[in-house]
């Protein structure tokens, strides 16, 4: 991947790239006057930046400051019913890792990376959280969604982003395709899928940094924590192993199907 800043990208060039069915719906991006000072009017949904005043309570201002709006979208945290953790490694237009980041000049050549991540996209107009959740899910997979349940919400930027996006855990079988094909503007060069140790090491060496996924991943490992403490001071006895290799040996597999099955009351649908 690589980034250009748009002005170095010609009309002429654009309208032949449309010409040749390369580029749909695109610039998707406007200026605009007013509060409203940039919006994407890409396919069936938009996003918006609003210029703002952040006041005290009496509206007294007090800065200036931008709110991201878009619609509600959704994140999902894919475990196959194997009991593994599903990352897809996708192209993002973020710095290179190991590269200095600048400011206040912005080097484009810096931009362009491969990240490991969950699935995570915008809804179709009218369409729910959760549908957003297992669709975006199988597009990204390219495998059988078996259910999906709310688990918790992420926060991108609390400074300049308003929403709370859902957050989603989704049984899948990594074996059986998927029934809807793949998004082919998505960068997505594979799918891979970790047990808990492997994803582990990997936050632990900075391979996983996305926002994102790191939210999901912390409800993940904590409910799993809270679990095998309950088990311990229970007195649950397995097969007559020590307590550490007990636990050690516990099922991921059953703790996300029990997982679903204890969230189901919890969807709420689009919000």
């Amino acid at each position: 991947m690589r980034i250009k800043p748009f002005s170095q990208v010609s009309q002429a060039e654009i309208d032949r790239l449309k010409r040749e069915g390369k580029l749909k719906d695109q610039p998707a991006w406007r200026r605009n006057d007013g509060d409203v000072f940039l919006e994407c009017v890409k396919l069936d949904f938009g996003q918006k930046l609003h210029r703002v005043w952040v006041c005290d309570d009496s509206g007294t201002p007090l800065y200036d400051n931008f709110v991201h709006h878009e619609p509600i979208g959704a994140v999902t945290l894919p475990i196959s019913v194997e009991g593994k953790i599903g990352l897809q490694l996708i192209e993002r237009p973020v710095f290179k890792t190991g590269v200095e980041q600048t400011f206040p000049e912005l080097d484009y050549s810096k931009l362009g990376d491969k990240v490991l991540e969950i699935p995570r996209g915008a809804p179709h107009k009218g369409e729910a959280a959760k549908s957003a959740a297992l669709r975006e899910a199988e597009e990204e997979l390219g495998k059988k969604i078996i259910r999906v349940e709310l688990i918790t919400y992420w926060r991108p930027n609390s400074t300049f982003f308003p929403h709370r996006i859902p957050v989603f855990m989704a049984l899948v079988d990594p074996n059986a395709p998927g029934e809807l094909p793949p998004d082919v503007n998505e960068k997505i060069l594979r799918v891979e899928w970790f047990d808990e140790a492997q994803v582990v090491e990997k936050v632990l060496a900075q391979e996983i940094n996305c926002g994102a996924t790191m939210t999901a991943l912390a409800w993940y490992f904590a409910k799993r924590l809270k679990e095998e403490k309950a088990k311990t001071s229970s007195g649950v006895i397995g097969d007559g192993q020590s307590g550490g290799a007990r636990r050690a040996a516990a099922s991921v597999a059953s703790a996300a199907l029990g997982l679903l099955t204890g969230l189901a009351n919890l969807d709420n649908g689009g919000e």
